[in-house]
């Protein structure tokens, strides 16, 4: 179920990527919006790092159920920290999102 949701994951997060780098407007802190894209930044590269893990398991491995689950978990983690980032006034309308996706993948 996972493979399903990784896909539709990604390409929301990259327009969540690409929402952040938008032109500033004059009452929202440069600092903040700095802040918020290094984290978006950060957990994009993490899922990738992750995913790309889970798709050079070797499926013959004896291995291959604990490392697919401890790949999966840690990216359950990865977007469970991702929720967890207080995002700026401007892009408010994507924490809920964020939990969502969270909470999708905490379940899955």
């Amino acid at each position: 179920m996972s493979k399903k949701w990784l896909p539709v994951t990604m390409a929301v997060l990259a327009a969540l990527s690409l929402s952040a780098c938008g032109k500033e407007k004059a009452n929202t802190n440069t600092d903040e919006l700095l802040e918020f894209r290094t984290s978006v930044d950060n957990f994009c590269e993490s899922i990738t790092v992750i995913d790309e893990t889970i798709n050079n398991l070797d499926t013959s491995s004896p291995e291959y159920v604990f490392d697919l689950l401890s790949d999966l978990t840690m990216l359950s983690e990865a977007f469970t920290e991702f929720a967890q980032i207080d995002f700026p006034a401007d892009y408010d309308y994507l924490e809920d999102l964020a939990d969502e996706a969270s909470s999708y993948m905490n379940e899955a």
